[in-house]
């Protein structure tokens, strides 16, 4: 009986032990392996702007330029590395004056989501039926141009896919932390910028509500590299 009970006891506190275990910090990230060293020593000692740049500037760019008074900046048809996204309700981002969004299944024009922005808006997070993870889908847009001081409206269609891998990454976001919300952003941010997920990324920095001035600037920054006139 008195070994029943120390196996009892044995037991219960492996159990509790189990349970209670701690969410991850970055810096448990990187005694792990899932982010990487010297980068995250690079950005400890930095300000919020510049470590968020910092991370955005690791990706080589593609090429890609403004052509016209329009720039998606995500998805963008000009940067493969931009058109598969982990998570399942996407944030659209671009720059310059759109009046209509599409969600579309491909070669189809029947929307399974549309969205009449805003005057000034120039990002919004997808609201429509659940998407699927593999598959692919089209974002429609309707925009505004604007040439030797004439304004007329293009449209533009560019594919994304929804990441089919999806447990993995789910679990180790989970025991991401961070002493607010954009610290813990911040995290999540550089996990899939450690993981190659360009899309993912760009969602964690400017899906931050009510971002902070210095986040914000960041932000301005980032729009403005993607929307180089390079």
């Amino acid at each position: 009986m008195r070994n029943f009970r120390q196996l009892s006891s044995i037991l219960l506190t492996v159990g509790m032990t189990m349970v209670s275990l701690p969410a991850l910090s970055v810096e448990n990230l990187v005694e792990s392996g899932i982010v990487g060293r010297s980068n995250h020593t690079k950005q400890k000692h930095k300000s919020t702007l510049d470590r968020i740049l910092d991370i955005f500037r690791r990706k080589l760019k593609d090429g890609g330029s403004r052509r016209d008074s329009f720039c998606p900046i995500w998805p963008s048809n000009g940067d493969p590395d931009l058109l598969e996204i982990w998570h399942e309700r996407p944030l659209f981002i671009w720059q310059g004056t759109v009046r209509e969004i599409e969600v579309r299944l491909p070669a189809t024009e029947s929307a399974i989501w549309r969205y009449e922005v805003v005057e000034d808006e120039q990002q919004v997070f997808y609201e429509g039926p659940e998407l699927q993870p593999g598959e692919e889908y089209d974002y429609w847009v309707r925009y505004e141009v604007t040439e030797e001081g004439e304004t007329t409206t293009d449209e533009k269609t560019i594919p994304f896919i929804i990441k089919e891998e999806r447990e993995t990454i789910a679990k180790e976001l989970m025991r991401l932390e961070g002493a607010s919300e954009e610290e813990k952003a911040l995290a999540r941010a550089e996990y899939f910028a450690e993981q190659g997920l360009w899309s993912d990324f760009m969602w964690e920095v400017f899906g931050v509500a009510n971002p902070s001035v210095e986040w914000q600037k960041a932000l301005e920054e980032i729009r403005k590299e993607s929307c180089s006139l390079d």
